[in-house]
């Protein structure tokens, strides 16, 4: 279903600031793979989608506080400036870009807002599809994908969102924290453990402890190790959850040592998917894919999958062969597990080499001919 939506992230003000007699430009981070609450649940932006319709943010008109009613820009008087230099960056899942305020359209006081870094937040308007299949992306499970982005206009200085700058979904990782000491917003308590200086930059990314307690963190890397494993900057505790900063501090007190080593198994956990995937040509599958053995496979060795990096297409016993077999000739399968044609025929090779093990006959497609008739029908109605 085709939907309008507005998200909030973060102006890279913090950044150099280029100033001369006619703009204000300003470095921001537009657009991020991430997972955001909306009113029909959770929506996860994959970052191949944002990659592939990143252009189309440039020249997007900025308008200043709140959304207009329209995605697109119908009245000239609201334009306060423009987007430029748009790019999808890889290291962080998202896209960049410069927003040029025109002086001659804003007032001082909001170009001086936006350069002291009191007005950070700048929100996306857009159309998308909303494919409502759900699944996890970093630990974290979603309702719905949001795919085929069409973006519109850019709404600067809006006060907080249903994303908290700057280390929401989208993870701003370049914006250093102003605020030293634990903090109310319009939705969160946030108490800092770390200074964010110590962290690598590109390293951060928002993580769920309690999604029933409203208890988030953001981690990242030091650069003190980099190679190593990440820790906890900060905490975020959502104030619908009843959450105040005495109850949120207490918790810290009690709690912190039990995080941090929730968080060092979690990365363990991510270690050790990276050294099995190693040994394939399959990626890890963000989302998708699972980080430990599913305890319904516990007694099925890693070689017995015929995707071993993400737990995926058990080769035993029999009847679990078969079924891989049948559903690694539907494409919609390749599609929907992020498989590129390359893995998805490395992994029907194996089952194929299982198969004739065990002496099976083995077809082009081992569909049973009323499977074949439900496909066929899938197929049409879908077109």
């Amino acid at each position: 279903m085709r939907r309008i939506r507005a998200v909030r992230i973060e102006a890279d003000s913090t950044k150099q600031v280029r100033e001369d007699v006619d703009a204000l430009v300003v470095p921001a981070i537009l657009a991020r793979e991430s997972i955001l609450p909306f009113c029909v649940g959770r929506g996860y932006r994959p970052a191949k989608e944002l990659k592939v319709a990143a252009w189309t943010l440039e020249g997007a008109w900025v308008v200043a506080y709140n959304h207009i009613d329209t995605v697109f820009v119908t009245n000239p008087e609201d334009i306060r400036g423009r987007v430029e230099n748009v790019k999808f960056c890889g290291d962080i899942n998202g896209i960049r870009g410069d927003i040029r305020f025109f002086k001659v359209a804003c007032d001082q006081a909001f170009l001086d807002g936006v350069k002291q870094g009191d007005l950070k937040d700048v929100s996306p308007a857009y159309y998308c599809e909303e494919d409502f299949t759900p699944g996890e992306f970093g630990g974290e499970k979603y309702d719905f994908v949001q795919r085929d982005f069409m973006f519109g206009h850019v709404v600067a200085g809006v006060p907080e969102g249903r994303c908290p700058s700057p280390y929401c979904g989208m993870c701003v990782d370049s914006f250093k924290v102003k605020h030293a000491d634990p903090e109310v917003t319009e939705k969160y308590v946030r108490i800092r453990v770390r200074d964010p200086e110590l962290f690598v930059e590109g390293s951060f990314r928002t993580i769920v402890l309690s999604a029933e307690k409203g208890i988030h963190a953001v981690i990242g890397k030091l650069k003190s190790d980099p190679s190593g494993a990440t820790v906890i900057q900060n905490y975020m505790f959502e104030l619908a959850k009843d959450w105040t900063m005495e109850k949120a501090q207490a918790w810290v007190r009690e709690h912190k040592d039990v995080a941090e080593e929730e968080q060092g198994k979690h990365e363990k956990q991510r270690e050790e998917a990276e050294r099995r995937c190693a040994r394939t040509p399959i990626k890890f599958k963000e989302g998708k894919g699972s980080l430990t053995k599913p305890e319904e496979y516990q007694n099925v060795d890693d070689d017995d999958f015929a995707d071993p990096c993400n737990y995926n297409y058990p080769m035993t016993p029999e009847e679990r062969l078969r079924s891989a077999w049948q559903r690694l000739h539907q494409e919609e399968n390749r599609a929907d597990g992020g498989y590129t044609p390359e893995e998805w025929e490395w992994m029907k090779n194996r089952v194929e080499k299982r198969l004739k093990k065990k002496g099976a006959e083995v077809k082009a497609d081992s569909l049973d001919p009323v499977e074949v008739l439900k496909r066929s029908r899938r197929l049409l109605k879908s077109q």
